[in-house]
């Protein structure tokens, strides 16, 4: 062999050595940082500041080449701290905190959100630790809170063309007569208003809900759903009773909130206040009205919702004396039928 054959054997061998190595040192980099388009992997997240993307979908990219547990906690913001990357969804940590601004997915606690632009989404938390609302731009509430702290939730925007207030039209009289209002009701018409909201869903979107009150609470009563709406407040459905054929017990095992229907108490001959339109019932399935009768027999309504008696149930739709919901509620004045002695209606607001 020459002496220029020997140096080109000897510079391919070395060029292949160098290209071996870089393949080796390539494969481990790609294992401590990933920028990807439209797709989160979940090899490594760091425990400093990941920035998160959403100009491609969940794009996003690593400054730091820690390796943290997938459960790691996540903070709130833009940013993500050491939040669980997995399968396209970005995750939040435990059950002690939400998703990150913009997230989307499901951590096993229950916390969702939804992609809608950079760093901002509809989104709702709610844990097995209690429920924590946010629906709004700046992202999500944590999962676990209580809802006595307004900080838990994240503000929607109210505007005056969703929420109103009208007398009853026509159009109005024409869905509730033989039904809420019965023909020869002793209410007059000009004794109750229409009001139009909106709250927002289990499914944490927005949706259009509809109800009829007495005259004297419809300002109260707007005011209320507003403040509800503006943190999130989860309202399943609001429906005039009308649509149930003014059957209380098919409206409340329908989880329908309402209010006014002229339509005396249940086992009784006295009037309710929803006669007047003077009460409102919030989810009712889940805060049932319920009594033990002189027999020693129970009185529930509505049917099926037995297992919510239970008031330490970590149900995020039961209302609880001094969450967001009550509280509001009796700011403006509203009395409580969970507060009662021996009935208890845990759906119930009158004034």
């Amino acid at each position: 062999m020459s002496r220029d054959d020997a140096v080109r054997l000897l510079l391919t061998a070395g060029f292949f050595i160098v290209l071996v190595a870089g393949a080796v040192c390539t494969v481990s980099n790609a294992r401590r940082w990933s920028v990807s388009v439209g797709a989160v992997t979940k090899e490594y997240v760091g425990e400093g500041s990941l920035k998160y993307a959403l100009e491609h979908g969940s794009a996003w990219e690593e400054d730091t080449d820690v390796n943290v547990d997938e459960n790691t906690e996540g903070s709130l913001d833009g940013s993500i701290d050491g939040d669980r990357q997995q399968t396209d969804l970005a995750y939040g940590g435990p059950d002690e905190t939400g998703l990150p601004a913009g997230a989307a997915g499901d951590n096993n606690g229950g916390s969702y959100g939804e992609l809608s632009g950079s760093g901002a989404g509809l989104n709702q938390a709610a844990s097995t630790a209690g429920p924590g609302y946010g629906n709004g731009e700046e992202g999500l509430a944590p999962a676990g809170s209580d809802g006595t702290d307004d900080s838990a939730y994240k503000v929607n925007t109210v505007n005056d063309k969703d929420f109103y207030i009208s007398d009853i039209t026509d159009a109005i009289y024409d869905r509730i007569l033989g039904k809420s209002y019965p023909e020869g009701c002793p209410v007059s018409l000009s004794e109750l208003k229409y009001i139009h909201v909106l709250h927002t869903g289990f499914d944490g979107r927005m949706h259009v809900g509809e109800m009829i009150v007495g005259s004297e609470i419809a300002a109260d009563v707007l005011e209320i759903f507003k403040e509800l709406y503006e943190i999130g407040y989860p309202i399943e459905k609001m429906r005039l009773i009308d649509e149930y054929g003014a059957d209380d017990e098919r409206s409340m095992e329908d989880n329908n909130s309402s209010a006014f229907c002229y339509r005396t108490v249940a086992e009784s001959k006295s009037l309710s206040k929803h006669a007047y339109g003077m009460a409102i019932d919030i989810n009712p399935f889940y805060n049932p009205y319920h009594y033990t009768r002189a027999d020693g027999s129970l009185f529930l309504q509505p049917e099926g919702s037995q297992k919510y008696i239970d008031r330490d149930l970590d149900e995020p739709y039961m209302i609880k004396q001094g969450d967001a919901c009550y509280r509001i509620f009796t700011s403006h004045g509203f009395t409580w039928g969970g507060e009662w002695n021996t009935k208890k209606d845990y759906q119930h607001f009158e004034k």
